[in-house]
């Protein structure tokens, strides 16, 4: 075993750029920069303990000759010695004291030392206050969107655009008046009929772009030695996949020499797939894009190209039913310092890591379009949407996600954190209808009056709906109302009537009036309906992303872009869920779950027919190929046999020798091939046998 090499006065090392302090000072110098990014020919000067994070360590202080007069540091653990410096420079560590032991789990960043009890906090105004004071980004559910926050005016100002007409639906519901119709969801260019034999890899290429993994493999090919193909990183997913159906196991251990029990160990080994170390270079070679980092800093630069290419791919391909649910999603990310946008969002499940908003039809549940929540850590001198300063930033966010669905007169039902009517009218005359839930959030929404209408419905019974119409920009919309027992529902639409939908159920609600209980049954009004029956379906696709075992808690990593990859992967693996239970399966084919799915997948791509087309070419190659993959080798001394992947080496000779398996062949030898371990051949039987595998 190779002797480590020592940290000294002279010693010639390498560090991680992230690793390195004054973080202010490196952060300065490289604008954007990978997680993988050197500072190589460093040159040791000193040791000494320094507070960083808020304990003691030992750290190396070294120098560079691009960084003159910077004094650079960084905790010892991570400083890689390259060349040793000359004996008697040796640093002793016995001379340092005794610093804080390093957690070898605990990762370095830069900034202070977040707060525990951030990960425990809840919704509540103090736990939202604790976080804030944090001076981390927080995404509150009682904030009022910034297009709501009143503007100080004079009292003769007034806003000749809005024009509240009354109470009172005037029966036309302006989407059914252009007879648009409900149409189902689709894929362009497939037909039905086509669409039951798509094989599960072919429906990934349909949802997934193909361009993507090209651009992936191009990229991550120029690290790695040996250059990986489409039906290799193919496999190398599908085992991610495989790997994601089971919990409370190591990597390793799937790698593991030691033969499969019962009670111990991973339940099946992968080494006849891939091995381990090819597993683990393809990881930490991965490179998600082929752009070059902007000239400012930009920490979201090694994702966009992934994300648009997403979404463009998504806009080509996938066709939405006639009504969409947008809404918020989140990717699990607990350090705040390697996440860029990192957010406490207190109303979702997992509250910690980066919101994408997210716009997913409501029929096939198939998401198609995600936007990353930048905060602030977007760049100022990214360009910025040109609609933000037109129809303010939800407006402009909305018309975004929306594209797809221009000119469709589809509708698309909303949440209270986009019920901001300028926005819903910008929507409107794009040719999209939709909805939002009216909340109030510190301030009523612009143009809504909440105090009049609950003055107005408070005669009303539990049930009874009743519209307030206006226009805005010329553009008419309704303020849909219905009294529940303890509040007034209210939806702003520029779609629907109050006509009842057939089919509609019954609904029920029970209550207590003067310690009287009562109990009344009506039918949803159309508004009504369609917010309560399509409203989840973010949050469905969400918690099958999220149920464990899943492939974001599998596919752990420090490397953040590798954390949007897995987001990306997940999404796309719920699609082609929700997309084979819409187009292909009947209902009595459903898998039992989407763990079982994940096998099914993982499958196919473990198997792909990329690997088939791959080794087809490689034969026509010629001989020069055939004879890497069937290379002549010599077992180790005292090997007797290989059984359960393994060499057992119990021979009394150390060049025991065993009979060739060649036919009729009766030399002794200790040669196998590489393709059959442990298969004893001769030179003349290998030969023989590497002719029969070329024909």
């Amino acid at each position: 075993m190779a002797k480590k090499k020592q940290h000294g006065s002279g010693a010639i090392c390498s560090v991680l750029l992230k690793y390195i302090h004054p973080a202010k000072y490196i952060s300065e110098k490289f604008k954007n920069y990978s997680s993988d990014k050197r500072l190589d020919n460093c040159i040791e000067c000193g040791q000494e303990i320094r507070n960083v994070k808020k304990k003691n360590h030992v750290v190396i202080l070294f120098r560079h000759d691009d960084h003159d007069g910077q004094d650079l540091y960084a905790v010892k653990r991570w400083v890689k010695v390259v060349t040793e410096g000359a004996a008697e420079h040796i640093f002793r560590d016995e001379e340092q004291g005794n610093p804080t032991t390093d957690n070898p789990n605990e990762k370095e960043a830069g900034g202070d030392v977040i707060d525990e009890n951030v990960f425990i906090a809840g919704s509540h105004a103090e736990d939202i206050a604790l976080v804030r004071a944090q001076g981390l980004d927080v995404d509150d559910d009682n904030l009022p969107a910034p297009e709501n926050i009143p503007i100080a005016t004079t009292s003769n100002t007034t806003d000749d655009s809005h024009q509240e007409i009354g109470w009172g639906w005037s029966g036309i519901d302006h989407r059914k008046q252009l007879n648009i119709s409900e149409v189902r969801a689709n894929i362009y260019g497939i037909t039905s009929d086509a669409m039951e034999h798509v094989s599960f890899v072919g429906m990934f290429f349909l949802l997934f772009p193909k361009s993507l993994i090209e651009t992936i493999i191009e990229q991550t090919n120029k690290k790695l030695d040996s250059p990986t193909n489409m039906g290799e990183f193919m496999r190398w997913i599908g085992i991610w996949l495989l790997l994601s159906t089971l919990s409370g196991y190591k990597r390793s251990d799937f790698w593991s020499m030691k033969p499969i029990e019962l009670y111990e160990g991973a339940p099946y080994r992968l080494n006849e797939f891939m091995t381990l170390a090819r597993f683990e270079s393809i990881l930490k070679a991965l490179t998600l894009t082929k752009e070059k980092p902007p000239p400012f800093k930009d920490r979201f630069w090694e994702v966009r190209e992934m994300i648009d290419c997403w979404n463009d791919h998504m806009q080509e391909t996938f066709v939405p039913s006639w009504v969409s649910c947008l809404d918020e999603s989140m990717s699990i990310w607990f350090n705040r310092y390697t996440c860029p946008g990192w957010v406490y969002c207190p109303r979702k499940p997992h509250p910690y890591g980066n919101e994408y908003h997210t716009i997913c039809c409501g029929l096939s549940g198939i998401m198609y379009a995600m936007e990353i929540v930048e905060g602030k850590d977007r760049p100022k001198d990214q360009p910025t949407d040109s609609n933000d300063r037109l129809v303010g930033k939800t407006g402009a966010l909305l018309l975004r996600l929306c594209e797809s669905l221009y000119t469709s007169g589809k509708v698309v039902i909303l949440d209270s954190g986009f019920c901001v009517l300028k926005a819903l009218i910008a929507l409107r005359q794009k040719g999209v209808f939709a909805s939002a839930l009216i909340k109030k959030r510190k301030y009523w929404p612009r143009y809504i009056n909440g105090e009049a209408i609950a003055t107005h419905m408070a005669s009303k019974q539990v049930g009874e709906c009743d519209s307030l119409r206006g226009t805005l920009d010329a553009v008419p919309y309704d303020v849909f109302c219905m009294k529940e027992p303890n509040y007034i529902m209210k939806l702003m639409s520029t779609y629907g009537g109050l006509t009842i939908p057939k089919n509609q159920r019954i609904s029920k609600r029970t209550w207590k009036e003067h310690g009287e209980t009562k109990n009344i049954t009506f039918q949803y009004t159309e508004p009504f309906a369609n917010h309560f029956n399509y409203r989840h379906a973010v949050d469905d696709h969400n918690n099958l992303r999220h149920g464990l075992p899943s492939i974001e808690s599998t596919m752990l990593t420090h490397n953040w872009p590798i954390r949007v990859f897995s987001f990306i992967l997940s999404v796309t693996e719920v699609n082609i869920y929700k997309a084979f239970m819409y187009f292909v399966w009947k209902q009595d084919q459903y898998p039992a779950s989407l763990v079982k799915f994940r096998r099914l997948l993982a499958q196919a791509f473990i198997n792909n027919e990329y690997l088939n087309q791959e080794s087809a070419r490689e034969c026509k190659r010629g001989k020069k190929r055939v004879r890497l993959e069937h290379s002549l080798r010599t077992a180790p001394r005292h090997a007797s046999k290989f059984v359960g992947g393994r060499w057992h080496k119990k021979a009394k000779a150390k060049y025991q020798q065993f009979v060739c398996r060649g036919t009729g062949c009766k030399k002794q030898v200790r040669t196998y091939c590489s393709c059959m371990v442990g298969h004893w051949l001769c030179q003349e039987c290998h030969t023989l046998h590497m002719i029969e595998c070329l024909n």
